[in-house]
């Protein structure tokens, strides 16, 4: 790919057209960009360097997960449904929150209502032993 300073495309290959050198050399970065990616490139490919007068190989490891591109208006259905869920539980919650605090008024309210009818009938009989 990269030879005498100088980048050269591949000569063949599954990607043969596809690729272009985007690194720098100077800064040691030995990047390239394949273009239109396919599902059929998805693969662990390995990378080899070597820098005369180096005689190590370098080698390097490179996943490409290749996925379907998302387009706008898949993003906002997905966004609708997904707030509307969260929507209908939030509902649901407050529903539940606003049934248990009428329960309880109610509650609260009878035991006030039992308690006042036996204040009155405390306070009718002392009247009529009064009275008697």
């Amino acid at each position: 790919m990269y030879y005498q300073e100088q980048p050269y495309a591949s000569a063949g290959g599954r990607f043969k057209g596809r690729v272009v050198w985007s690194g720098n050399i100077w800064k040691k970065d030995v990047s390239i960009t394949i273009m239109d990616l396919r599902f059929t490139d998805n693969g662990t490919f390995m990378c080899s360097v070597l820098n005369p007068p180096d005689v190590d190989l370098i080698v390097g490891e490179v996943r490409l997960a290749v996925v379907e591109k998302v387009t706008y208006s898949e993003m906002l259905i997905l966004g609708i449904v997904i707030g509307g869920a969260t929507g209908l539980v939030v509902l649901i919650v407050i529903c539940m929150v606003t049934v248990q605090l009428c329960r309880r008024r109610r509650e609260d309210l009878s035991v006030e209502e039992v308690e006042v009818e036996a204040e009155l009938r405390r306070d009718e009989r002392r009247y009529e032993s009064k009275d008697g």
